[in-house]
């Protein structure tokens, strides 16, 4: 009787995804996984492949679903300056419990530096999409007449990159929110916009 698919993909890679953001990938096994989904292991292998291919395909859909997503909903913002405040000022006020488990993308990097090369590229191109996030907004800034002409956009959109990883590791080290909170204010130096209060308008950091 041919191989027949009892469960939704989508549901069953999200589960996966929660699971592995949770735990790390060395702290999930295939055995957790099979229990997690409700699946047997036939069905597990037959849909997506071994544990290290799952691993990739659900640090894909976090990227697509948290990163992207939610910075696709900052960039359509009026105030590009505002967009970027947005994301520092979202990060620390997401509740502890949501913090501590990090970011999923820098969590990778930390785990499995030079381990999974497949994992790695979806990674980095998710960093470079989010310098070319900061990036964009600091074009749009300047063109507006909020940044002067003599802004490196360049230099300014790496050391956004910067803070905004520093503040992922911070979290996933458990530190309080009272210890990213400064590097949210650096943010505000670094944009000329100290004397403006951060919104409290939240979409959902990724």
């Amino acid at each position: 009787m041919p191989w027949e698919k009892n469960f939704d993909h989508d549901t069953a890679l999200d589960r996966a995804m929660t699971l592995f953001w949770t735990r790390g990938y060395r702290g999930v096994s295939m055995a957790d996984l099979v229990e997690e989904l409700g699946v047997n292991r036939s069905s597990l292998y037959s849909t997506f492949g071994q544990k290290e291919d799952l691993f990739v395909q659900a640090l894909a859909r976090y990227d697509a679903t948290h990163r992207q997503a939610w910075l696709d909903q900052l960039a359509v913002r009026r105030d590009p300056i505002d967009a970027i405040r947005q994301v520092f000022v979202e990060i620390a006020e997401t509740p502890d419990a949501t913090r501590r488990l990090g970011c999923l993308l820098v969590n990778t990097t930390i785990e499995l530096p030079d381990e999974s090369p497949r994992s790695a590229a979806v990674v980095q191109q998710a960093f470079a999409d989010t310098r070319q996030f900061f990036e964009q907004q600091l074009l749009r800034a300047r063109h507006d007449g909020e940044l002067e002409p003599a802004v490196d956009i360049a230099a300014l959109a790496d050391t956004l990159l910067a803070l905004f990883l520093g503040m992922r590791v911070l979290a996933r080290a458990e530190l309080a929110a009272d210890t990213v909170e400064p590097i949210r204010r650096q943010v505000d130096v670094l944009l000329g916009s100290a004397d403006q209060p951060g919104r409290t308008e939240n979409v959902r950091p990724g």
